[in-house]
């Protein structure tokens, strides 16, 4: 079976080429990482994790 590259090419044009694409990208990518920490303080808040390690 052969993969056709058309489909990285565009992705690779979309992202770095395309620039109200990549900041929609950019604010998504934000978003998300600010979701996983207020998940992670909600679930040190009500004591699903005990002890956290940061390194």
């Amino acid at each position: 079976m052969m993969f056709s590259a058309y489909g990285s090419v565009a992705t690779i044009f979309l992202i770095f080429f395309n620039v109200p694409y990549r900041k929609f990208l950019s604010k998504k990518l934000w978003e998300f990482a600010f979701l996983i920490i207020e998940f992670c303080k909600w679930l040190l808040y009500f004591g699903f994790i005990k002890n956290l390690e940061l390194m």
